[in-house]
């Protein structure tokens, strides 16, 4: 069963067991179809985040930086869209658009080799900050 089309739950009680998901445990359940990439999950602190479908507007944002990025950066330096960002084995963000070395392979980008990450807020500022 795909997560978009579960159900929203109530909020568990504050003392019930959790368990921290990591992005492996992440990437196993979309290798096992349990989800999609279109379902926009990122991982925050081991919980599995589901995103805010994105409007018009922080569409229209978007593209208009990484059209003014693509223009301007250097030969040495690729752009990723909405791309899992692995900062650690419990945080998988997928920012708007980062850019990282172009040597690098895009899976093997962590926190210490990005050069820059925007995310364009709009619904979710106070998370994202």
């Amino acid at each position: 069963m795909r997560s978009s089309n579960l159900p929203r739950l109530a909020p568990l009680p504050a003392d019930a067991e959790r368990r921290r998901l990591t992005a492996s445990d992440l990437q196993g359940m979309l290798e096992a179809n349990i989800f999609t990439e279109n379902d926009r999950i990122e991982l925050s602190d081991g919980e599995m985040v589901r995103m805010s479908p994105q409007s018009v507007r922080h569409e229209a944002v978007k593209s208009e930086l990484l059209d003014a990025w693509s223009d301007r950066r250097p030969r040495h330096v690729k752009l990723a869209v909405e791309s899992p960002l692995r900062l650690s084995a419990l945080l998988e963000p997928a920012p708007d658009l980062f850019a990282f070395p172009r040597g690098m392979r895009l899976a093997a980008v962590g926190g210490a080799e990005v050069l820059h990450v925007v995310e364009a807020a709009d619904t979710s500022l106070s998370y994202d900050l």
